[in-house]
């Protein structure tokens, strides 16, 4: 359908979502004169990107998207929307040769508005059309490597101390152990330990070595010859590489759930899933996303109370173990670090059957992007990805969340600031607990608690500006007021100088009051005198004294007339 009727594009505020940033909403800027919102994306190095609009708000109902997938500005289609676009459509800037795309080029994507607000179009160019990439070259053939590619790690599997003195030798891969072993022997290869003081190994462990490297040099061997057509279908169950992991199963119970792209709300649908459906699930998000094993896409677990709806899975069997059960309310990779020496492997797929990847040493600090089941955390594609194990039976704890850990002691500070109920030292724990990824009722504490005392921060300032006003304008009864109200609000360093103010006020006055008789009684003898001289130097002094003007003429007009 076309854009709602109600929705004015120049009054609204429009996000962007894309794949350049795993589908997290962006604000678009909107600029009145041109008539658009705007967006600067950059292509990567796969020279193509996709993205949906979004109405900045919450709930469903505020995708904008084309009538087609992929669809591109040089060819026609229809804008529609707000809506929840089941079918996932979106845009792709990279797939026209019209866009002349590249690793690196820039565009500038606007989503333009008719003259009545209403949106009409989306289109994009390009801001940097000089900008081209490398030629691209023939990949190279790939030539079979010895021994099937099976790396040092994989070899000797988790004998990781071997691994680690081995190294120290200058052996670090299967072609140059076995070359060792065959060629120099065992005394070849503890002299080599020798020569950087290192201890040999036993002859025990050498002739195991050498068996075990007689047996997949004849294996090798066997790979390399022709093999017909097998003539059914392969054991896959028999390969490390394909080994079982752990996988949880789950149950629809909400009327339907979306499948989306990515994890988040925001990522574009890949289909449904209704009520009562099962799948198994190989690993979750941190902020509550499982993934369904051998598909592509997400399920959320809870909605967490958004668009009023609650839990849309519920496990099936056995809750399987995982590192951290309860959602950290973002999706940020969390830090890890070693804590089990001399390393921990790096495996390709969350269970210790998968080969060795790699290994990162005691100490070393590590970002996951998701969990597994049975304690296994995934490591971020930026760092190499693959598995690692966070805890053993037998080796004790092997990885430690240092994220969680600072959370928690942002929360401790945060409860603190809590105790202490001052303001400032609130407001600054507040923010660092929030920078640290802290959520949940602490913060919501810590928030309702910075209100009040705002509030009554702002109570208490206006108190005592009306104590001043009244102090400096004598209004003895006013200040009072403010005295009662202090006391009643418990403002008791406030309530003991305003009750001082006053006692001084009251003090203040009664002595004006004494002199101010003194004064009028003076003028009162004069008047019956008769004397002028003497009237008008007393009504001058009275007047001087601050004695209203209206007293001296009452008292002046009472006693004139005595002396006759």
């Amino acid at each position: 359908m076309r854009p709602a009727e109600h929705l004015r594009a120049d009054m609204a505020s429009i996000e962007i979502c894309g794949s350049w940033n795993f589908w997290r909403p962006q604000p678009m800027i909107m600029e009145v004169q041109r008539r658009c919102h705007k967006f600067q994306i950059q292509l990567n190095s796969s020279a193509a990107e996709s993205f949906q609009l979004f109405v900045a708000g919450d709930g469903p109902g505020r995708c904008l998207h084309p009538d087609r997938p992929n669809a591109v500005a040089q060819e026609f289609h229809r804008l529609e929307g707000p809506d929840d676009n089941e079918k996932g459509y979106g845009w792709s800037i990279g797939k026209h040769p019209e866009d002349h795309a590249c690793a690196g080029a820039r565009y500038e994507v606007m989503l333009i508005f008719a003259a009545n607000g209403r949106p009409d179009r989306l289109e994009w160019v390009r801001l940097n059309p000089k900008a081209t990439s490398a030629p691209a070259t023939a990949a190279p053939k790939k030539r079979p490597q010895p021994y099937g590619g099976l790396t040092m790690a994989g070899f000797l599997q988790d004998i990781t101390s071997v691994l680690e003195r081995l190294g120290k030798i200058t052996v670090t891969d299967l072609n140059s152990l076995l070359r060792a072993l065959q060629s120099e022997g065992s005394a070849g290869i503890n002299a080599r330990f020798k020569s950087v003081s290192e201890k040999s190994f036993t002859d025990t462990t050498l002739k195991a070595l050498k068996s075990h490297a007689v047996k997949v040099h004849s294996a090798e061997q066997e790979r390399l010859k022709p093999k017909p057509a097998p003539a059914g279908p392969t054991d896959r169950g028999a390969s490390a590489a394909n080994a079982p992991v752990p996988m949880q199963e789950y149950k629809v119970i909400h009327d339907f759930v979306y499948l989306r792209q990515e994890p988040s709300l925001h990522a574009p649908i890949l289909g449904k899933r209704p009520k009562g459906e099962t799948f198994l699930a190989s690993e979750e998000t941190w902020d509550g996303w499982v993934k369904p094993h051998g598909q592509p896409g997400y399920v959320v677990k809870d909605m967490g109370g958004l668009q009023g709806i609650g839990k849309v899975l519920s496990m099936v069997g056995k809750a399987l173990p995982v590192v951290l059960s309860e959602p950290q309310g973002t999706n940020e990779p969390l830090h890890f670090e070693v804590v089990y020496s001399p390393f921990v492997a790096v495996r390709t797929g969350p269970s210790k059957s998968r080969p060795i990847q790699g290994t990162r040493k005691c100490g070393e600090r590590v970002k996951a992007v998701a969990q597994g089941y049975g304690g296994w955390v995934r490591v971020a594609p930026e760092e190499g990805g693959g598995w690692m194990l966070t805890a053993d039976e037998e080796l004790g704890q092997l990885l430690v969340c240092r994220t969680i850990e600072e959370r928690w002691q942002q929360v401790a500070a945060l409860r603190s600031a809590i105790d202490r109920r001052e303001a400032a030292v609130l407001a600054e724990a507040l923010t660092v607990a929030r920078r640290s990824g802290v959520r949940g009722p602490d913060i919501s504490e810590a928030e309702r608690l910075l209100r009040e005392l705002r509030q009554r921060e702002a109570q208490r300032k206006e108190l005592l500006q009306r104590a001043a006003a009244a102090q400096a304008e004598g209004r003895e009864e006013k200040l009072r007021r403010c005295v009662e109200e202090a006391q009643h609000e418990d403002f008791a360093q406030e309530q003991q100088a305003m009750s001082e103010a006053l006692s001084r006020l009251v003090t203040t006055k009664q002595e004006a009051e004494r002199e101010h008789e003194q004064l009028l009684e003076a003028l009162a003898v004069a008047a019956r005198g008769g004397q002028v001289a003497e009237i008008k130097a007393a009504r001058n002094a009275a007047k001087a004294g601050g004695v209203p003007m209206k007293e001296i003429a009452r008292v002046f007009a009472l006693h004139n007339g005595s002396a006759g």
